[in-house]
């Protein structure tokens, strides 16, 4: 509904057009077969969830998406993309490609561990799932709470621990979670950490 995505001025005929379209019933009639319309970060979700404790997944793309899940059960109407997150700025606006772009990987990869210890702390999830179709293309990530000496473990496909090179780790009170993602880092190697 917006002139050119997310984060951009919206357009006032496309999203009274738009407004309460049963876009379901549409495309049903359309294609002539049983359809169903949903969120693309809870359909994310409901692909990779495990269905135990408290699950977020995030999408980062062309703007962020949220999906939130207990026991495997969606919270339905979770939407965080538009929630100011910092200096008066969304989610949307602090953490889609448009800002991305704008300000570089460097202070971006700040910003996601900083939507990271936010919604720990404002969920306490038991695991967080970041799926995102970035400029190097898409990438996956699994950070879950364990038992072991170290709170946070990461699980990162190959392709992108070879160019991220990503670790977590939880300060001493618990409450902050510090991603870094140095590319130069020893020892560097796919899966957990």
């Amino acid at each position: 509904m917006c002139e050119s995505g997310p984060a951009t001025k919206c357009d006032p005929k496309l999203e009274k057009a738009w407004s309460k379209f049963d876009l379901e019933t549409a495309l049903s009639k359309a294609l002539g077969k049983p359809t169903r319309v949903a969120n693309d970060a809870d359909v994310q979700g409901a692909a990779v969830i495990k269905g135990h404790g408290y699950e977020v997944v995030i999408t980062l793309g062309t703007g962020f998406g949220t999906a939130f899940f207990i026991s495997g059960r969606l919270l339905p109407h979770m939407e965080f993309a538009h929630v100011d997150f910092r200096k008066d700025s969304t989610f949307n606006e602090e953490l889609g490609e448009p800002a991305r772009k704008k300000i570089g990987d460097k202070k971006w990869n700040k910003r996601v561990r900083e939507m990271i210890a936010y919604l720990d702390t404002l969920t306490i999830f038991d695991h967080l799932y970041i799926g995102a179709a970035t400029h190097r293309g898409s990438i996956a990530g699994t950070w879950a709470r364990s038992s072991s000496a170290s709170p946070w473990s990461t699980t990162l496909p190959a392709s992108w621990a070879a160019s991220h090179c990503g670790r977590t780790s939880t300060s001493a009170s618990g409450g902050t979670t510090e991603m870094t993602t140095p590319k130069t880092e020893p020892n560097c190697s796919p899966g957990t950490r």
